[in-house]
């Protein structure tokens, strides 16, 4: 008569290895897939928070040409003009936006980006600020916005300066370099994410 033959303890012990070994394996890409999304999801808020900076520079820019003005109106403070470091006013509410110069570095308080509690704007990515208010809640987000000079020499030479003014080298202001800087909290460590664009007074 044929008997049936069983499994050790052995085979059990090594075909429960083996599906542990895959188990795990599977638990840890969902874990680093999972990871990774947010990671890119702070990516794109960033660049998308450096990237509104930007463009609404150009777009005071262009309004001040339109309007017959200056085209750094609005873009260097006007009080203390060797003061280039902004943060943003604008909420999604705010009809006319603007920069805040009393704002110096992005560990000031008017660079903490926060999500806007505005009935119509509910959501929305902003600068805190008092004047005009915006207010939230606090985003692992900060932004600050630099407004660096571009002078030009007689011999159309460009040079980016980080203090004074162009007229303190004798040279004549030809443009604004925007640094739109964001920072970020993920896990404990800082990371950051820079971009930068050249505005020149070209009609």
């Amino acid at each position: 008569m044929w008997k049936a033959k069983g499994q050790t303890i052995i085979e059990v012990l090594v075909v429960l290895a083996v599906v542990s070994i895959g188990l795990f394996a599977s638990a840890g890409l969902v874990i680093g897939n999972l990871s990774l999304v947010e990671r890119d999801t702070d990516r794109v808020i960033a660049i998308n928070l450096a990237r509104e900076g930007i463009e609404i520079a150009k777009q005071i820019r262009d309004s001040n040409w339109l309007a017959g003005q200056d085209f750094d109106t609005g873009l260097v403070n006007a009080t203390t003009p060797g003061d280039y470091t902004a943060s943003l006013v604008w909420d999604g509410v705010i009809s006319t936006p603007s920069f805040d110069f009393s704002t110096d570095a992005i560990s000031d308080a008017n660079a903490q980006v926060v999500l806007s509690t505005e009935a119509t704007a509910s959501g929305v990515y902003a600068n805190q600020n008092t004047v005009p208010p915006i207010s939230g809640k606090a985003t692992a987000f900060k932004r600050l916005i630099t407004f660096s000079p571009i002078c030009v020499d007689a011999s159309n030479v460009h040079t980016v300066i980080s203090s004074g003014l162009c007229t303190d080298i004798g040279q004549v202001k030809a443009g604004i370099r925007i640094e739109s800087r964001i920072e970020w909290l993920r896990k404990g460590s800082t990371i950051s994410s820079v971009i930068y664009e050249d505005l020149y007074d070209w009609k």
